[in-house]
């Protein structure tokens, strides 16, 4: 692969994509890449990017490469070896990672095989490899063994493990251990987190700062968080939510910009639960999304800035606040809607069944909502699911297509930019939907 390949392949991602361009900060300036002489290697990781984010202008860059394969993991498997070093360098080793994290199509165990492989190729960023590691398992695995095993080794590693990039690694290793009970183990990695790193991020985890305010490590946001915490253990959320859904007409409602003119406005708000995705209705939208909020769900991954009705019972977090760390903004927000007895958190139990159905790990708020209500009512059936016409439509075979994703903003208006639509892999969304909902 030549220099005026790579050339083409880093203009690219420089033109097309806001979130390439964190991938490639270090090689903005196409004259600084090119005189660091990159390796070949990491030019085709590079590439892999690309062809995900931007299929089309791929195959007219790189011909050669063949598309007609099964999957960008075989594409990858494929070519790697002609380009592979003895010794990966470290950033070939980091995009190893961001490869396992970012690309929407492989499988939980295609990640797993690229992270192992990156620790495989041992190099000065090891450290932060581990710890990335564990932050995607935490959040997107299902099984506490596989976590704890890796938590494990990234603990008894020699090097630099408490480097200043590790922090969410320990966090989500001292939240393991707090749920398998082995307070006395925790609290010593604790009180080395709050040395090294000071205590500040501790309150992204409702469970680690409540275990923290029992230690007597107080701040105004580990006392808020730590709130979020109790209010989780003296609420059976779900028990409350099974009985206020029991023998309802429930619709679940996206967002989806191929719902308007279906005019299905008035025939989701003649159910009796109306449950809404990361967002109300807008008035301009009422005829084909209807009016009426019962519940509002929301993933962590955003800042939550919309209105709750006041008519509305419940807003719930759909993705599972044990597997995201909380910004300061949201710890005040839930603690706000906590003291009006308005929000629920689903249960990590429920989240690792839901997620066990899968191989499949970076589903979307819509598509989590949806697999959630199902889990708990048994009752949903594609009847009951509107403003998901994107899954439905198979007119579309992946969200890169699509010329719009929500209804409430054209695409280049979309605050989170091209990088919504390669987030999620639309094919594995609707073989999931197809899965929990199929009932014949």
């Amino acid at each position: 692969m030549n220099k005026i390949t790579i050339e083409i392949i880093i203009t690219t991602f420089i033109r097309f994509s806001k979130k390439i361009k964190a991938y490639i900060k270090d090689f903005i300036h196409i004259p600084i890449m090119l005189k660091k002489n990159m390796e070949a290697t990491e030019a085709f990781l590079y590439f892999i990017l690309l062809k995900e984010a931007w299929p089309a202008a791929a195959k007219n860059f790189i011909p050669q490469i063949n598309f007609s394969e099964s999957s960008i993991y075989d594409i990858y498997n494929k070519y790697i070896q002609k380009f592979q070093p003895n010794t990966l360098s470290k950033k070939i080793n980091l995009m190893l990672v961001q490869l396992a994290e970012n690309l929407p199509e492989l499988s939980l165990d295609e990640r797993i095989s690229l992270f192992e492989e990156a620790i495989h190729y041992r190099s000065e960023s090891l450290p932060l490899i581990y710890s990335r590691y564990i932050t995607f398992m935490a959040r997107f695995g299902h099984d506490d063994h596989i976590l704890l095993e890796i938590c494990n080794r990234f603990k008894d590693f020699s090097g630099n493990a408490w480097d200043k990039n590790c922090e969410y690694g320990w966090l989500y290793y001292i939240a393991l251990l707090l749920r398998n009970k082995e307070e006395h183990y925790a609290s010593k990695i604790l009180k080395k987190f709050i040395y090294t790193y000071g205590p500040y991020k501790i309150s992204s985890f409702p469970h680690i700062a409540n275990f923290a305010k029992k230690c007597g490590i107080r701040t105004h946001l580990i006392s808020d968080s730590s709130f979020l915490f109790d209010y989780m253990q003296n609420l059976n959320g779900e028990k409350i939510l099974k009985k206020y859904l029991l023998n309802k007409r429930i619709a679940v409602v996206g967002s989806s910009f191929l719902e308007i003119n279906q005019n299905n406005g008035n025939k989701i708000d003649s159910n009796d639960i109306i449950i809404r995705v990361n967002h109300t209705p807008h008035p301009d939208y009422y005829s084909d999304f209807g009016k009426k909020t019962s519940i509002i769900t929301y993933g962590l991954s955003s800042k939550i800035n919309f209105y709750i009705p006041e008519d509305s019972i419940f807003a719930i977090e759909i993705e599972g606040i044990e597997r995201h760390p909380l910004s300061k903004y949201n710890i005040k927000k839930f603690v706000k809607l906590a003291k009006l007895n308005k929000i629920i958190f689903p249960s990590l139990k429920s989240i690792y069944e839901i997620m066990s159905l899968s191989s499949y790990t970076q589903f979307s708020s819509g598509i989590m909502t949806i697999a959630y209500f199902e889990h708990i009512t048994k009752s949903l059936t594609y009847e009951n699911i509107y403003g998901f016409t994107h899954l439905l439509n198979g007119d579309y075979t992946q969200y890169g297509e699509l010329p719009q994703y929500h209804f409430y903003a054209a695409r280049s208006d979309d605050p989170r930019g091209n990088t919504l639509f390669h987030a999620h892999s639309l094919k594995r969304e609707r073989e999931f939907l197809k899965k929990i909902l199929w009932k014949g």
